[in-house]
């Protein structure tokens, strides 16, 4: 197989320790050739789920299932960009992050990264700089009597594209339905909601920037739910 790795310019973007597992570690951003098998190995192995959440036109990509495995095998069919979505789950959290997959119509130079920040592809020197950064996910959740605050507009992107937001419920008290819990202005960096019972919600933020994002967990934030009579928590 003929293919150049370049150092990795989009790093996984890991839920903060120690409560969440840590993402694997790509050292290496990735090229490969049309028809020519690639195998993708993060530094650290693990159990990982692979799913294509992007592919030029035409690839046959596009039907492939998610997988699950320590690394990843595929044969590009068409020359573009191939982004993948990589999840680690261990018994601390799971963490997510996404690598890209440069795909050349002819075989890529076998030359390495340069000092001066320059790679040789196909004849022609690409500035690294080129490829698009996955944005960083941030997130807090702030309870006041039954309503529920949800803030992120600390999330970032490098390249400083405007991010879109999506918030999810992931968690609820016996006998809510997450379904049933409604999030007003979900696709905003502000949100809110009132829970309709007392318990713990556990949220989930994704912010995507062009074709990359990147997702964090909250820890569950405890709902009391006030009578009338009762004084405001301190």
């Amino acid at each position: 197989m003929r293919s150049l790795r370049l150092l990795l310019l989009v790093p996984l973007t890991a839920c903060a320790a120690p409560e969440h597992a840590e993402a694997p570690d790509f050292t290496w951003a990735w090229r490969a050739e049309v028809g020519q098998p690639i195998t993708l190995a993060p530094a650290r192995s693990g159990a990982l789920l692979w799913s294509v959440v992007d592919a030029p036109e035409g690839s046959a990509l596009w039907s492939l299932p998610a997988v699950e495995g320590s690394t990843f095998t595929f044969t590009p069919t068409e020359p573009g960009e191939v982004t993948l979505s990589v999840e680690r789950c261990e018994a601390s959290g799971c963490a997510w992050g996404t690598v890209s997959v440069q795909v050349a119509a002819a075989p890529p130079s076998n030359q390495r990264l340069s000092s001066g920040g320059l790679s040789g592809f196909g004849g022609i020197k690409l500035p690294t700089t080129a490829l698009d950064q996955a944005p960083v996910a941030a997130a807090a959740a702030t309870v006041i009597g039954r309503r529920i605050e949800l803030d992120g507009t600390a999330s970032t992107d490098p390249d400083g594209d405007t991010l879109v937001y999506s918030w999810t419920v992931v968690g609820a008290p016996a006998g809510v339905s997450v379904s049933d819990v409604v999030i007003n202005g979900a696709d905003q960096p502000l949100a809110e909601l009132q829970a309709p019972r007392a318990g713990e919600y556990a949220f989930q933020l994704k912010v995507t920037s062009k074709r990359r994002f990147s997702v964090v967990s909250l820890k569950p934030v405890k709902v009391r739910v006030l009578e009338d009579w009762d004084p405001l928590p301190d």
